[in-house]
């Protein structure tokens, strides 16, 4: 194989294409940066296509990078024993390169060894790939101690804000209020996947993308046989979204298969960063791992592409999104149903509940207020809670012990009232 060859094509993508894109800067380009300046290996990890390899270049002297991107199908046959040639002859590309980019590089078996290699050489490496387990095995096998880990995930809200060429101020007019709340819906429905924004074929794409995901990261790489059984998972899993999982249950639905591959099928697919799973809350480990969890989709937009009635899950999706931006502030949350009432979110710190949090898409009506608020009363008092949150699609008021405001408004950490006529 003529590796050189394809490393000069893979450069001058990077060089003339890919580094004269405009893009939106993350959120996390700054951290990104930052870690720059160290030598440890910078790890990026995250869903394909969520802007990984723009993330990857951002802040990197054209002049002195290497890019070299193992999802390339000339490179899918490549081994362990390939990995120096490579690097040979990416030398030859580059001779005065000092950052070195490996993209997707998990599809290579033994990657780690070879990138441990190079570390000790002195080399500044970057090292993205889509698979958190596969990626996290490895590094906890041979590269601890070596690594900063960055999770990317599709735009947040600003990101698509940014993405809209929208600026926010210190202070929101009535007319910017109105138009972000426009904004807020599109990204409702359309997501945070940037190839699916601003496209008309944006659902074809997002359809397109989650099957490439089941078939290229699951099945081929896990060689899974009964390919139907699986993809009908992963679509079941993506509908469940913001709700209870029981996989007891769920095995009903899938005979053919023991209830022990029904949950490794499903690991294999929360690996890819598809979907995550929220446990019901407790002190007690063993409760946490016995009860039913609750899924949420990586991407809204993905969820509504996939399911034959997103407008009537809207109260779902806002849901989704507020774990996702939970995920984005590094929170884990867990959830609470009881006889008594339930809780979307419960944040905790050092076991002790920091928050509660309810999501509402309408609490206009009285039974439905009634019901969410005591729910969030009820709990604070068992928890000895009073950071109390309802979120809901577009009520805003002040209440006596609960912070009442719209998702957009908290999705953008803007204080309550602020931007109202």
């Amino acid at each position: 194989m003529d590796f050189y060859a394809i490393l000069v094509d893979q450069q001058y993508l990077y060089n003339e294409l890919l580094c004269r894109t405009p893009v939106v800067a993350r959120e996390k380009k700054a951290y990104y940066e930052q870690c720059l300046e160290s030598k440890l290996i910078k790890v990026i990890t995250g869903i394909r296509r969520c802007g990984k390899s723009h993330l990857s270049y951002s802040g990197l002297p054209r002049e002195k990078t290497v890019y070299i991107n193992f999802d390339d199908e000339r490179l899918f046959d490549t081994q362990t024993k390939d990995l120096n040639t490579i690097y040979e002859d990416a030398l030859r590309v580059n001779p005065q390169a000092l950052y070195w980019v490996f993209d997707e590089i998990q599809n290579v078996q033994g990657w780690e060894l070879f990138v441990n290699r190079l570390h000790r050489k002195g080399l500044n490496i970057i090292v993205t790939g889509s698979n958190s387990k596969l990626l996290s095995k490895e590094l906890a096998t041979h590269l601890t101690g070596r690594t900063l880990s960055i999770e990317l995930m599709p735009f947040s809200f600003k990101e698509f804000l940014a993405f809209k060429n929208v600026t926010l101020t210190k202070q929101i007019t009535t007319e910017e209020k109105a138009r972000i709340k426009n904004y807020f819906f599109e990204y409702l429905t359309q997501g945070g996947f940037p190839e699916a924004i601003n496209n008309t074929l944006g659902p074809h794409y997002l359809r397109e993308l989650f099957d490439r995901i089941i078939t290229k990261d699951v099945i081929q790489r896990h060689k899974i046989r009964d390919i139907k059984t699986l993809k009908n998972l992963a679509l079941l899993l993506t509908h469940y979204s913001a709700q209870e999982l029981n996989y007891k249950k769920l095995q009903r639905s899938f005979s053919n298969i023991s209830l022990n591959t029904l949950m490794k099928y499903s690991q294999i697919i929360a690996d890819t960063y598809l979907n995550f799973e929220v446990e019901s809350y407790s002190l007690k480990i063993k409760e946490r791992l016995t009860k039913s969890r609750k899924v949420y989709s990586i991407d809204v937009g993905m969820f509504n592409a996939l399911s034959d009635i997103p407008g009537r899950t809207l109260g779902r999706q806002l849901e989704n999104l507020v774990f996702l931006e939970l995920k984005r502030r590094n929170e884990t949350p867990f959830y609470i149903k009881n006889k008594n009432y339930e809780i979307d979110f419960v944040l905790t710190k050092n076991q002790k509940v920091t928050q509660l949090i309810q999501v509402a898409w309408d609490i206009s009506q009285p039974d439905t207020r009634e019901r969410e608020t005591v729910a969030l009363l009820k709990a604070s008092e068992e928890l000895g809670c009073t950071n109390l949150l309802l979120l809901t699609s577009g009520e805003e008021e002040l209440h006596t012990q609960i912070t009442i405001t719209p998702v957009w408004k908290w999705l953008l950490q803007l204080p309550l009232f602020q931007g109202s006529p």
